[in-house]
């Protein structure tokens, strides 16, 4: 039975931690909506944003929105090798020409705001006292991802949430994402060189 409850606990604690993001992601685009809308009539102009997308077995993935009508105006997509192994596209130079082939395709400036979506590389909980500051914090999931065979010569990415501290008032649970540093650096590298910010 308690197992049962555990269970029950954990996959509801989850589905409020999703509801909390996603009211978060909600309002930070209404924000941005409105704040873009505002500048707009006022005459301000701002660069377009373009998304892409990085994902295994399918590749590099570009779409461009039509801020006014929110519909796809572009869509192009290329194909890049993935190491699962590696957690990371197999060349880099590839990705680049990718991009640029796919920026000339669609007709976009690469002068745009570009938004890569990169895949997640390790996802990870841990409890710690409730009264860490966010120094020690990274510290302690730093220590954590040291036993990881990603991070073992790989400088971590770290990015955490904190649950609010519920009954137990001692301790608090985060949630923490890594990325290999190394990686990001790459893909950042490869905008630039074609221009995107």
């Amino acid at each position: 039975m308690n197992v049962n409850l555990c269970k029950i606990f954990s996959f509801s604690l989850i589905y409020c931690i999703i509801k909390i993001l996603i009211i978060k992601y909600l309002l930070d685009i209404m924000a941005k909506s409105f704040f873009e809308n505002l500048f707009l009539k006022m005459g301000a102009s701002s660069k377009s944003t373009v998304y892409a997308s990085i994902t295994p077995g399918v590749g590099l993935e570009m779409v461009a929105i039509d801020p006014q009508t929110k519909t796809v105006s572009s869509y192009g997509c290329r194909t890049l090798d993935y190491i699962d192994t590696r957690r990371e596209i197999e060349d880099y130079d590839a990705f680049k020409d990718a991009l640029q082939e796919l920026f000339t395709e669609l007709k976009i400036n690469p002068k745009c705001n570009l938004v890569l979506n990169i895949p997640n590389v390790h996802l990870g909980k841990i409890e710690l006292p409730l009264m860490l500051d966010d120094e020690s914090v990274y510290g302690a999931i730093y220590s954590e991802l040291e036993q990881v065979y990603l991070f073992k010569d790989e400088a971590p990415l770290i990015s955490w949430i904190e649950l609010p501290a519920g009954q137990n008032n001692e301790t608090k649970v985060i949630f923490y994402s890594a990325l290999k540093q190394s990686v990001v650096d790459n893909y950042r590298a490869a905008c630039t060189q074609v221009g995107a910010d």
